[in-house]
């Protein structure tokens, strides 16, 4: 055995029966020259041939991802020892990659995305500029699997207050699944956390909170690799403002009650905003002495007061609609009050029921179809605040299912009686005329009854006056009546004189 430089390496005398030999300790992926000399006596014969020995292989191979996702980049070191001239990487399946590679690096670009690639390595000896046999070590292998590709678009839409629907176009990948998050927005709290299989484009999520911003994360797996991840942040629906508790309704401390009104408050801080903001309020009015802590008739719309006031039946009605004007911020709506004057006609609930034309024709309709009338006399009434959060739509139409929540029914409310001062002065005064009115017939009856008994009684009397005049000839006031009585019974004329003080005021 030679070496590539003519050096005898080692020399081995075998019988005539080897038909081979094996030469051991050589020095990997060097060329080395074989002869076999043949001895027949004193004859000689000779054979030669070439051959390499086998190179040894790198010591690792490692692979990284480059800048894009469908680049890597692979490492690996050169043999310890021995010779060799190049490597060789080869891989499964065999997409059209580009490959650029230096001595102990190579980059590969153009790798499908989520794709599984078996990547071998070799390291070659000979070949090339020195021509000669070639000869290749033991491969050394590593797999890799690229990144997938996102989701090319994802689409999140509230399906109610409690719910989210999710849909998505998959992406141009090899993917085994979808892995998907649901959080919080404000907290960046988990909610929800699913895997589904890669057939899957849709989803719906649910348990959640009215009124809510959430972000829904889909994230493309492919063998553990998963995608950059691709984010929907959504909304859920407006719902019912919470119930607020029992202890949060309408006080009789807080309430000044007349014989038709009842004026109270109520604190911007009972209906919570949490579940859509609180649009517009509205007064429920319910006549009855009940103590019960329940709360109105789930009921929308609710009787009007015209509807109420004309109908003994109708034992509850509901004032107008008016704009929530309360702060938008917790702390600042917790200190603030809305003050509503229940009965006393204002624009706030509806206005005055009656309206008038100068030709003095009622207007039914002059202020739509709510009002605010005078509430009855000496009776109980329980009151309740209702809280929408939808009313109308975009175009300021009515929505058929509004979303409201009422306050507990208030203790009951008495008003008071009609004041008497009015109906005792008008009384007296009609007393009073007609009282005038009997004294003058009565007058009137009685000077007519004298006149008759003076003409019909007898004997006559005559009256005749005079004054009286002092010796002195002075007038000294004082006057004296003299009646003369002429008594004609029995056709003899008797006549009888009697004197009488007059009156002091008498011009007599």
């Amino acid at each position: 055995m030679y070496d590539s430089s003519g050096a005898r390496q080692e020399a081995k005398t075998l019988g005539a029966e080897h038909r081979g030999h094996a030469f051991s300790g050589l020095v990997p992926g060097r060329l080395y020259r074989a002869e076999v000399i043949t001895h027949s006596g004193e004859l000689t014969n000779n054979a030669s041939a070439f051959g390499r020995t086998a190179p040894e292989p790198p010591p690792h191979l490692s692979a990284r991802r480059a800048s894009a996702n469908d680049t890597m980049e692979l490492r690996w070191a050169s043999p310890a020892g021995g010779d060799w001239d190049d490597f060789v990487l080869q891989w499964t399946p065999a997409d059209r990659l580009t490959v650029t590679q230096q001595l102990t690096r190579s980059t590969v670009r153009g790798m499908f995305p989520g794709r599984r690639y078996n990547f071998t390595l070799v390291t070659v000896s000979g070949g090339g500029a020195k021509g000669g046999p070639v000869t290749r070590s033991q491969p050394i292998q590593t797999n890799i699997r690229t990144s997938p590709s996102p989701l090319r678009s994802i689409h999140c839409l509230p399906v109610s207050s409690s719910s989210l629907s999710c849909s998505w176009s998959p992406p141009l990948a090899d993917f085994d699944s979808y892995e998907v998050e649901c959080r919080r927005h404000d907290d960046g709290e988990l909610t929800q956390e699913l895997r589904l299989a890669g057939g899957v484009t849709a989803v719906t999520l649910d348990r959640l909170d009215a009124f809510r911003k959430y972000s829904v994360t889909v994230r493309v797996s492919s063998g553990g690799k998963t995608s950059p991840p691709v984010t929907q942040t959504t909304v859920t629906m407006i719902d019912r403002p919470p119930v607020p508790p029992p202890s949060m309704r309408v006080s009789e401390k807080l309430s000044k009650v007349t014989s038709s009104s009842i004026l109270f408050r109520f604190n911007c801080s009972w209906f919570s905003d949490a579940n859509g903001a609180v649009r517009y309020f509205a007064m429920v009015v319910s006549e009855s002495d009940a103590n019960e802590i329940v709360q109105p008739e789930q009921r929308h719309p609710l009787p009007t007061y015209r509807d109420y006031i004309s109908n003994s039946s109708v034992r509850l009605y509901q004032t107008a609609y008016f704009q929530n004007r309360c702060p938008q911020d917790a702390e600042a709506s917790a200190g603030q009050v809305v003050e509503v004057n229940l009965g006393a006609g204002g624009d706030r609930l509806g206005g005055v029921c009656d309206r008038y034309h100068d030709d003095d024709l009622y207007l039914r309709d002059s202020y739509g179809a709510f009002c605010d009338g005078p509430l009855k006399a000496k009776t109980s009434y329980r009151l309740s605040v209702r809280a929408f959060t939808k009313l109308f739509d975009e175009n300021h139409r009515e929505v058929v299912q509004p979303l409201f929540s009422d306050t507990y029914l208030s203790t009951p409310l008495r008003t008071h009686a009609e004041p008497l001062g009015g109906v005792v002065e008008g009384l007296s005064a009609g007393m009073f005329l007609i009282g005038m009115m009997v004294a003058v017939v009565s007058l009137l009856v009685y000077r007519q009854r004298l006149r008759k008994v003076a003409v019909q009684e007898n004997p006559v009397v005559r009256m005749s006056m005079w004054k009286e005049v002092p010796a002195s000839g002075m007038y000294m006031g004082v006057r004296r009546q003299v009646c003369e009585i002429y008594n004609y019974s029995n056709g003899v004329q008797e006549r009888g004189r009697a004197r009488f003080p007059a009156s002091p005021t008498s011009n007599m």
